[in-house]
């Protein structure tokens, strides 16, 4: 925001120099991002425009930085103690149907106006703060704005319609003409200004050309308002307008900065042209609560690391325009603890931790005693999600896949007609278009896109991605970390490439005991789109269900895929599972292997998980060692398990263990019609 140095040396004539009040800015308040001739260009956050973004309140934060009183200070706290209204009747009328959206409008009929050039020193401070001057009272609306921080607007009263004034939303199909000649259609979102028939001006942003200020003026009507910060910044956007006042007052300003702005543009009014007041009306329903927090010295010098007393504390807090005051006769400022009353215009102090921010900054973090912190400091461990996540890009990246990122939504035809799907998926309130209505419940949707888009270009593509899926369960919304994988090529078939190469991820991030088998039930709820369940395998790690692997449909002409999709928080605790220290056994083991012939249409995962629950009690682990095939073995193939016994309470027995072996040779032989080798 740009300040005029003449102002502010006029203000605080203690500032030396423009290279001293830079200094004492960046190092005290706020940062200065650039000095021009006599512009400051100062970087003001959000929530000090309220108070900051005007001369009187930048220079009460100079002259509190350099430990001075502000000359003005008094007299701002004196001209928002008056009353704006004047009771005296006067011939305007004028209503806010919206309180909501305007918590105060201040309306002031003037007489005697005669429309002249501006002094030399107003028009020299609009100048270097960007403004260019056009007449007198248009001048002292805006150099009032600079000097309070209100944005003003005057009326011409006689072209008021009625002699009414109406802050209403606009009607449906209304337009306005603005002061340059900007032609704005409205809609019912827009609060404006209006009189008896048409809209004057878009309330915070712009005047407009009906009730415009020119050389012919004799009555004027000033309005000094208050606007809900969200519809100004909303209107500013959909309009295309942005100015001082749109910027200002979609920061949210005090309603009582209204009190300043037309008391002091009155002032100068009458001052400059000898202009008349003939009265005023206040529309205010809902006043601006006081702000009084209680203080205590001692929990602020804790909460800092600080030593400060009293006697500072109490200095800093009247340089910056509180008021302090006793909590009971028995407990003395002195003390370092009290009440707190924070000027109106402060909008951005709602907490004592933000009066400890204050005494802080004003004594200056430069200056504040460095000393150790007084806790035991532990070095931070790894994170195992994020650390997984990491290796199984890489290993991905090795095995020449690309990761991509998808858009977390998806369109309103996810799901089709299917009502049970549909109900899951958690819809956005606010969607950006019909294609992201909904949170994405799975990834394949996305990973689905991408090989149709890419198939244009390329013969075969292999791709990932790490993300979340969001869906309802059982009244919950359920938000999942997922790995989804996909493989597809042209007349090619990728679905035992994927899990080939799904079983090397496995094994480099060592989870090697996995097992995929048939499981109808395991079906995934979202992915049946974009792949076939009749080629569907489900995934399983320890009894747990790590997710699915599918052939996938409805790809372009010729091309054959494959998708994976895994749950990334069960993978990271199955992961760190596997790794986690275990004492070495107390009591040896036993080791036999069993061959057994099948046919080939038999899957080795189903084998190995039916002799692991043989006995799950001395089973330790179920390993292929042997796999051999020959036309002449007619559709069979021999294979050889290598099985692992051990008990954790004592030393199992040649006996124990043939009697286990005969148990498992004759489940083997009657659920998969084997032949024992």
């Amino acid at each position: 925001m740009k300040f005029s140095y003449t102002l502010l040396k006029r203000l605080v004539p203690e500032i030396k120099n423009s290279k001293a009040l830079e200094q004492q800015l960046s190092l005290y308040a706020f940062e200065v991002d650039s000095i021009e001739e006599k512009t400051f260009d100062i970087k003001l956050p959000a929530n000090r425009y309220g108070d900051a973004a005007s001369h009187w309140g930048m220079a009460q934060e100079i002259a509190a930085t350099m430990g001075v009183k502000f000359s003005e200070q008094r007299t701002i706290a004196t001209l928002l103690a008056k009353s704006v209204a004047t009771g005296v009747k006067i011939p305007l009328s004028v209503s806010v149907q919206d309180s909501d959206l305007c918590p105060r409008y201040v309306s002031a009929y003037c007489e005697d106006v005669r429309i002249t050039e501006s002094p030399k020193w107003i028009k020299d401070v609009l100048i270097e703060c960007g403004m260019r001057p056009i007449n007198v009272v248009v001048d002292i609306m805006n150099y009032v704005m600079l000097e309070t921080g209100q944005p003003l607007h005057a009326f011409d009263y006689d072209k008021l319609e009625g002699q009414k004034i109406v802050v209403r939303r606009a009607e449906k199909g209304e337009t306005i003409t603005t002061l340059d000649d900007q032609h704005v259609s409205l809609t019912p979102d827009i609060l404006v200004i209006a009189d008896a028939k048409r809209p004057l001006a878009i309330a915070g942003i712009k005047g407009g050309k009906l009730a415009e200020v020119d050389k012919h003026t004799k009555r004027i009507v000033i309005e000094a308002a208050n606007f809900d910060a969200v519809s100004i910044y909303k209107t500013s956007r959909a309009t295309g307008i942005l100015t001082d006042a749109s910027s200002r007052f979609s920061r949210t300003l005090s309603p009582e900065l209204a009190t300043l702005g037309v008391i002091r543009a009155k002032m100068l009014l009458q001052e400059i042209m000898g202009m008349t007041q003939k009265g005023a009306i206040d529309i205010y329903p809902k006043k601006q609560s006081k702000t009084m927090l209680k203080f205590d010295l001692v929990a602020c010098n804790r909460f800092l690391g600080t030593r400060f007393d009293a006697k500072t504390v109490r200095t800093y807090f009247e340089l910056l325009g509180f008021v302090i005051s006793t909590i009971d006769k028995k407990t003395p400022v002195a003390s370092g603890t009290f009440f707190v009353t924070v000027p109106p215009l402060r909008t951005d102090i709602e907490h004592p931790h933000d009066l400890y921010e204050e005494v802080v900054r004003l004594h200056g973090l430069g200056n504040l005693q460095s000393a150790a912190p007084h806790i035991r400091l532990v070095p931070s461990g790894s994170e195992d999600d994020i650390t997984l996540k990491d290796t199984v890009r890489k290993v991905l990246v090795s095995l020449g896949l690309d990761e991509v990122y998808n858009h977390a939504f998806v369109s309103e035809q996810f799901g089709g007609h299917d009502s049970d799907i549909r109900a899951e998926l958690i819809a956005l309130e606010n969607p950006i278009s019909r294609e992201y209505t909904f949170m994405r419940p799975t990834l394949a949707a996305g990973l689905y896109s991408n090989v149709a888009s890419n198939s244009r270009y390329f013969d075969a593509v292999g791709m990932f991605e790490i993300g979340r899926v969001f869906a309802r369960h059982k009244k919950n919304v359920q938000e999942n970390n997922m790995l989804g994988i996909v493989l597809a090529a042209k007349n090619k078939e990728q679905f035992f490439v994927l899990k080939g190469l799904l079983r090397e991820v496995f094994n480099r991030i060592g989870l090697p005991d996995v097992v995929m088998r048939e499981d109808r039930e395991q079906e995934p709820r979202f992915a049946g789109a974009y792949s076939n369940d009749r080629e569907m395998l489900c995934i399983e790690s320890s009894g747990e269900h790590i997710g699915y692997m599918a052939k996938m449909k409805g790809l372009p002409a010729k091309w054959q895929g494959a998708i994976v999709e895994l749950d990334m928080t069960i993978l990271t605790k199955l992961v760190v599972a596997e790794h986690e220290y275990l004492p070495l056994p107390k009591y040896p083991s036993i080791v036999r292997d069993i061959s057994v012939l099948v046919s080939v249409d038999k899957k080795v995962g189903d084998i190995m998980q039916t002799i692991s629950q043989a006995d799950v009690h001395i089973i330790e682990d179920v390993d292929l060692i042997d796999e051999y095939e020959n036309p002449a073995l007619d559709r069979k193939r021999s294979l050889t398990f290598r099985i692992v016994f051990q008990a954790g309470d004592r030393t199992l027995t040649d006996t124990e263990v043939s009697k286990e072996m005969e148990a498992i040779t004759a489940i083997v032989k009657k659920s998969f019609s084997a032949e024992i080798r």
